[in-house]
């Protein structure tokens, strides 16, 4: 089998749901609202308002990117087909590099079995906006668990991890959209780094 970088990016997409990619920043981000399918536990009564903010925050950024390795693992397990569901969670900017890695999959048969889920985080940064309620980022590391994951070739035949540890810590960077809306994946980083 001849091993392009489309296939090696896809296969890596695949196991680790992260893709190689690096560094992409949303410059605006306008997209629509997305409800989360995860309910975020309440904030302590002992914290400051700011304080219970960031921490809703923080519980709100953890559910969409589990949710979002969930419908990841999904869409794998299918072959890809499906794969534009997962345009909820990207910033325009973002959606550009990924879906191209995402059709690349489906149109090479690419598929994996098993599941990929977040086994940590860890807030990196977080911007309150420009005192405008509703627009903050988050900087996170989580520690992604790819060893219930197998990514298959067109045949069905396990693809090489390509150097990517089974459990791998991956950069997120998340916007919030506005008041009641939805956070979406602004910034990423696949690393080769364990967890």
């Amino acid at each position: 089998m001849t091993t392009t970088p489309r296939v090696l990016a896809a296969a890596t997409i695949g196991l680790a749901l992260t893709g190689l990619l690096t560094g992409c920043s949303d410059g605006a981000a306008a997209d629509a609202p997305r409800p989360s399918t995860t309910p975020s536990p309440s904030p302590s009564a002992s914290l400051s308002e700011a304080e219970r903010v960031e921490q809703q925050h923080t519980e709100d950024v953890r559910a969409t990117l589990d949710d979002y390795y969930a419908l990841s693992s999904q869409v794998a397990n299918d072959g890809y087909d499906g794969w534009e569901e997962l345009r909820q969670y990207w910033s325009s900017d973002q959606w550009t590099s990924m879906s191209a890695a995402f059709r690349g999959s489906e149109e090479d048969g690419l598929s994996t079995e098993g599941t990929t889920v977040v086994d940590g985080m860890t807030v990196a940064s977080y911007e309150a906006g420009d005192g405008e309620p509703g627009y903050e980022r988050m900087a996170v590391d989580l520690c992604v668990d790819a060893s219930g994951s197998t990514s298959l070739d067109a045949a069905g035949s396990p693809l090489p991890r390509g150097g990517i540890p089974e459990r791998f810590v991956a950069h997120y960077t998340l916007q919030h959209q506005g008041p009641d809306a939805a956070w979406l994946i602004a910034e990423f980083e696949g690393t080769d780094r364990s967890c």
